[in-house]
C-alpha cells in the first residue's frame, strides 16, 4: 500500500508524525518488564495507613480489561523473556476467580511469545483455602502476608470494616493452612510511630510462629517525632542483631536488606535515583489506566498528574515518562553531600510526592532509615572482619604478631 504524503489532511499528518515518533522512541526506551495489576479497590479490612485512599467497592477490573493488561505487557516487554505480574487490591483475593483466569491467560500468552511469566501476590491473610493456597504452588510463587508484628501492633491499624482487630484471623487456621502447603512464609510489616517500640520483639515472636522472611516497611506518610525516630534506629539495630545471630546458627530466616554488603549495595545503587517505577514497570488500575507503580494509582490527587496513559492508547504522557527515565544523582542536590548518597536511591517517589511535594525530595524518615541501615551494614562488615582475623590467629598466631585487632 502506498500513499502521497501531500494528500494527507493536517489531522492525518499529525497522527502519522506521532506514530513515527512513538516507533522511534520504542527502540530507545526501556521495555516494560513488570505490571502491577489492580484487580479491585475493594477490601474487607480498613487499615488506616493504606496508601489506596478512597477505596470504592464498585471498582473492580473486568475480564476484558485484565486480558488487555496481559496483552499490553506481552507487547511492551518486547524481547524481554522474563516478565512479572503482581496482583494488587484492595484485597486481591476478593477477586480470586479473576486472578486465576488472568494468570492462566498470562501463562498462555507468555508461552506463545517464548516468555516466562512470574507472579506475586500480597494478601491481608483473611481469605484462604486449599484451592487458593494450591494456586500459588501451581504457579511457583509464595503469598506475602501483611502482619504488623505482635497482636497489639497489628490490631492498632489492621482492623476489619467493623473496627475489630484482624490478628486472630490472620495468624490462626489460615496461617497454618498456608504454612503447611507453602512451607516458606514471608510477611510484610508496616511500622508506625505508635508501634515502633515493639518492632524487634514482634519480629522475634513471628519467627517463632513460623515466619521465615521479613519485609519491613514504614508508614512514610505518618508524623515521626525526633523521639520516635531515635526509637526506630534502636529497634532496627535490635532486629539486625537478632537476624545476624539467627543466620549464623543456620536458622531459616531472611531479611533481604541485611543480606548484602555495603560494597554490593553501592554497586547496585551506583548512579541510580528512585526505583523502577515507570522505568520498566507500570501499574494498571481497575479501569485500565497506566501509572508508574501501584502507589501512584489514585492514592492522592497530586499523583493524577503522573498518569502515563491507558491500555487503549498505551503510554502517551511522554513528559512524565521522560522525567522518570531521566532520574539521576544530578537532580538531588540536597542529597549529594550526604555521606550515604552512594547507598541510597532517594526513597519511594510516590511517598516523596505525598510528604514533601516533590518526587525527588525524600522525607526525613527515609534519611534516618538509610543512615541506620548504613551503620548496621558497616558494623556487620567490621564484626565479620574481626571474626576472620581471630580465626586466622588461631590457625597461624605468628601472622598477627604485633598487629592489634582492637585497632581495626
Amino acid at each position: 500500500m502506498s500513499f502521497n504524503l501531500e494528500e494527507l489532511s493536517p489531522r492525518q499528518a499529525i497522527h502519522l508524525k506521532s506514530q513515527m515518533v512513538r516507533c522511534m522512541l520504542k527502540k530507545r526506551l526501556p521495555a516494560i518488564r513488570r505490571a502491577d495489576i489492580f484487580l479491585t479497590e475493594d477490601c474487607n479490612l480498613a487499615c488506616d495507613y493504606c496508601f489506596v485512599y478512597g477505596k470504592e467497592s464498585c471498582r473492580r477490573m473486568s475480564w476484558e480489561t485484565a486480558r488487555k493488561a496481559i496483552d499490553f505487557l506481552i507487547a511492551e516487554s518486547r524481547d524481554v523473556q522474563d516478565i512479572t505480574i503482581t496482583f494488587f487490591g484492595g484485597e486481591p483475593l476478593l477477586e480470586y476467580p479473576l486472578m486465576r483466569q488472568t494468570a492462566d491467560y498470562a501463562v498462555l500468552r507468555a508461552g506463545e511469545n517464548a516468555k516466562r511469566v512470574h507472579f506475586a501476590v500480597t494478601t491481608n491473610g483473611t481469605i484462604m483455602n486449599e484451592d487458593i493456597a494450591a494456586f500459588a504452588r501451581c504457579y511457583n510463587f509464595n503469598y506475602l502476608l501483611s502482619i504488623d508484628g505482635d497482636k497489639e501492633s497489628h490490631n492498632k491499624h489492621r482492623k476489619t470494616v467493623n473496627g475489630e482487630g484482624s490478628w486472630d484471623i490472620v495468624t490462626g487456621p489460615n496461617f497454618d493452612l498456608l504454612k503447611s502447603i507453602q512451607g516458606w512464609m514471608g510477611i510484610r510489616i508496616t511500622v508506625s510511630p505508635d508501634t515502633v517500640e515493639r518492632l524487634s520483639s514482634g519480629v522475634r515472636m513471628l519467627f517463632e510462629r513460623g515466619v521465615n522472611q521479613f519485609l519491613i516497611g514504614y508508614d512514610l506518610d505518618a508524623e515521626w517525632s525526633g523521639a520516635k525516630l531515635k526509637l526506630l534506629a534502636l529497634e532496627m539495630r535490635k532486629v539486625a542483631d537478632f537476624y545476624f545471630n539467627q543466620k549464623s546458627s543456620g536458622a531459616p530466616i531472611r531479611i533481604t536488606e541485611l543480606d548484602e554488603t555495603l560494597g554490593q549495595r553501592r554497586e547496585r545503587l551506583h548512579g541510580l535515583w528512585s526505583c523502577d517505577a515507570g522505568r520498566g514497570r507500570v501499574a494498571i488500575s481497575t479501569s485500565g489506566e497506566l501509572y508508574p507503580c501501584a502507589r501512584f494509582v489514585r492514592p492522592n490527587p497530586d499523583t493524577e498528574d503522573y498518569k502515563l496513559g491507558d491500555l487503549e492508547s498505551g503510554i502517551t504522557n511522554l513528559r512524565v515518562w521522560f522525567k522518570l527515565l531521566s532520574f539521576g544523582t544530578d537532580i538531588r542536590p540536597k542529597c549529594i553531600t550526604c555521606s550515604c548518597h552512594d547507598v541510597c536511591a532517594g526513597g519511594c517517589p510516590a511517598a516523596n510526592l505525598h510528604t514533601t511535594g516533590s518526587i525527588s525530595n525524600p522525607p526525613l524518615i527515609t534519611c534516618v532509615i538509610t543512615r541506620e541501615a548504613y551503620k548496621i551494614l558497616a558494623m556487620n562488615h567490621l564484626t565479620k572482619q574481626r571474626a576472620d582475623q581471630v580465626e586466622t590467629a588461631k590457625v597461624n598466631p605468628l601472622r598477627l604478631r604485633g598487629h592489634s585487632i582492637e585497632n581495626q
